[in-house]
Parts: structure tokens; sequence; C-alpha cells
């Protein structure tokens, strides 16, 4: 697994597909090093069809792993879907919290607090 995770954080994808898919040759009983030639193989773009059959194949044999990385795989394939374009900011621009209000319009915590069912405001 440590293997498997810096080579998908080096975006080693083609060592990794020709690593996993020799290992799961040699091992066409792990589940897992079935799921992890088939999960770099989406990400290298070789035959996406037979690493999508692969990715399935060793989800049924196995629980964990192999279920995590068939997701894994899946997710490659949606639009938009690798890593971000070199230089691109994907933060909020003025930094705005989710609720989109600047910070001095909306209520401290412990006010926050009073609207959530369940939850008591401090010193309450």
């Amino acid at each position: 697994m440590t293997l498997a995770t810096a080579l998908a954080a080096a975006r080693a994808d083609a060592d990794g597909s020709r690593y996993f898919q020799d290992l799961s040759e040699r091992n066409p009983a792990d589940a897992t090093a079935q799921a992890l030639a088939g999960f770099f193989a989406v990400r290298a773009g070789h035959d996406v069809a037979a690493a999508m059959a692969k990715l399935d194949q060793a989800a049924a044999m196995d629980l964990g792993l192999p279920q995590y990385f068939r997701g894994l795989g899946l997710a490659e394939l949606l639009p938009g879907a690798g890593p971000p374009e070199a230089g691109a900011n994907n933060s909020r621009a003025d930094n705005r919290p989710a609720d989109n209000r600047p910070a001095d319009n909306r209520p401290a915590d412990s006010e926050r607090a009073d609207r959530r069912p369940g939850v008591r405001a401090r010193g309450a």
C-alpha cells in the first residue's frame, strides 16, 4: 500500500499500471493487486474498459480496498477529474465562508449553537 500511495501521489500512473499489472498476473487471487492494476490503468488511460472490468472483478472478490480503489477509478472517469491545472487557484476569491457572508455579519458561535437542534449554547 505504501508503494501504491507513493505512485498515486507522484501521478506515476504508467509505472503503477505496469507494476500492479505484473503483480496481479502473478497473483490472480489477490483482489487488492487486481484492483490496483485496474486503478492505475484507468489513471494512465490504458484500455479503460478492460481496467474497469478488472476493478469490477476485484470488487466482487473482496470487500475493503478493492471496492475503495474501484470507487477511485470510477471517480477518475468523471468530467473534470484529475489533478488541478498548474497555477489554478481553487480557493474562494475573498475567503468568505460557505454561507457567503462576511465574518462581521455572521452570528457568534454561541448564537449559531442556539439555533441547532439538540445543541446548547455555551454558558447555558
